[in-house]
């Protein structure tokens, strides 16, 4: 059952394909109009119907259904007695700004449902946002394939025959089985053998008719879909597919081992799966970084690389953004951080509760950027002599072109800053000027 905080949050997120907001400032709303919002969103991913709610997500309360008050649990059994097949649904009344809301949790549904009265909807993306649209029969089947329940690709395609199916793309079939290591059973049957194997055809009486995967395996410009499990089945086998779901994370690895930007399925849709990989220059320190940890035997995981990729663009993080980013809650990425800081490879700042983390010097001088830890540790601009101690501090060392790049100043800014910390006994200059030079602590005495 919902929490008001958990109402709350859905009415901040506004409406969704699986929150539906039901306002009565014009006009009570009828059971039936009710039932049918209940039905659109079962057939669709399920949701939560909010009553009380205008569409620009202002709480002006529910109307009382039951005299002067709602009783969730009668309403529950009006909506499970007025729709066919019933709709389990979960009912409660939430005070939100002082007003009543009425929260009807629906989940999915593996069927079409409808209204006692015959009347289908389903919730869709229409062009003024989310919006309930009539369900026709024809569009029944794509809901059964969304669901698992309906196989297209195992249809018999009404009109082909065997010979429409190319024996080339057999033998290509073949070929690419051996290259990538399938079933290598499958590269020792004929054409009908081959096709039977794969689940290609259907028998019709003595003849084998091509069904839509074989069709569409011929034609191989059809984007394969996991809800179509014959062709699933049959780019396993081949060896074009796998099936330990480990794919995204393989994709994830491959970009971030290098330093590349995150992959991009920004693009993905109902549809299909499209993926975009950005190019440009690979950070060959990073690179050497990783492989430097999977030599040691304390190769890096996938959570860590996402945080650790971020760091370098963002200087900061905290538990929150990757939380976000590994999509596992910040107590989760807390412990991820905090594994980090134990392998020295970042350094945390702050209170517990507000903590953030940097990449610690080790990893900044291993990545090539010593001053960059100095920026992400924290400075004030002003305090131009503190920077470049906290630098010494961290990598004993400094030069006039380190101390350019560090506090952002010209070649003449930065000797007479090193000059006036030498005189100060601040630092003391090494080697051969002008070319050999650099400074560092004064001796203890």
């Amino acid at each position: 059952m919902l929490t008001t905080q958990q109402v709350e949050q859905f009415i901040r997120g506004g409406e969704t394909l699986r929150v539906e907001f039901k306002g009565e400032t014009r006009r009570q709303l009828s059971d039936g109009d009710i039932y049918e919002a209940v039905v659109c969103l079962a057939n669709t991913e399920g949701g939560v119907l909010l009553l009380g709610i205008e569409d620009d997500g202002r709480v002006t309360g529910a109307s009382p259904r039951h005299g002067g008050s709602t009783d969730p649990h009668r309403l529950q059994a009006a909506i499970f007695n007025n729709t066919e097949p019933p709709v389990n649904t979960r009912v409660s009344v939430h005070t939100v700004n002082g007003q009543p809301v009425l929260a009807i949790e629906v989940d999915p549904y593996p069927e079409v449902c409808a209204t006692k009265d015959g009347k289908t909807l389903r919730r869709v993306l229409g062009v003024q946002g989310p919006e309930c649209q009539p369900f026709y029969p024809h569009q029944y089947a794509s809901r059964r394939s969304d669901l698992g329940l309906f196989d297209y690709s195992a249809q018999v395609i009404e009109g082909a025959t065997w010979d429409d199916l190319d024996p080339l793309e057999f033998e290509r079939v073949r070929q690419t089985v051996r290259r990538l290591h399938g079933d290598a059973v499958l590269a020792t049957l004929d054409d009908r053998q081959l096709a039977q194997a794969m689940r290609l055809v259907e028998s019709k009486g003595s003849k084998l008719v091509p069904n839509a995967a074989g069709l569409l395996c011929n034609l191989l410009v059809h984007e394969p879909k996991p809800r179509n499990p014959r062709l699933t089945e049959t780019a396993r086998r081949i060896g074009l597919v796998e099936t330990t779901g480990r794919g995204i994370d393989k994709i994830y690895i491959g970009q971030l081992r290098y330093g590349r930007p995150l992959p991009d399925y920004s693009q993905s849709d109902r549809e299909g799966v499209r993926l975009t990989l950005r190019g440009g220059d690979a950070s060959l320190a990073f690179a050497a970084f990783v492989y430097e940890q999977d030599k040691s035997g304390k190769p890096l995981m996938l959570d860590e690389l996402l945080a650790l990729n971020q760091l370098q663009h963002e200087r900061r993080i905290d538990a929150a953004v990757v939380g976000t980013l590994t999509q596992r809650g910040e107590a989760y990425a807390r412990g991820v951080l905090e594994r980090l800081v134990e392998r020295g490879l970042l350094e945390p700042k702050g209170e517990k509760r507000g903590r953030v983390y940097h990449l610690s010097a080790g990893l900044y001088r291993k990545l090539g950027q010593p001053a960059a830890y100095v920026r992400a540790h924290g400075f004030d601009p002003i305090r131009q002599e503190a920077m470049v101690m906290e630098y010494v501090t961290a990598h004993g060392r400094i030069t006039r072109g380190e101390v350019m790049n560090l506090c952002m100043v010209t070649g003449r800014q930065a000797s007479a800053l090193l000059r006036r910390m030498v005189d100060g006994n601040k630092l003391v200059s090494r080697g051969s000027p002008p070319r050999w030079i650099h400074y560092e602590f004064p001796p203890a005495k």
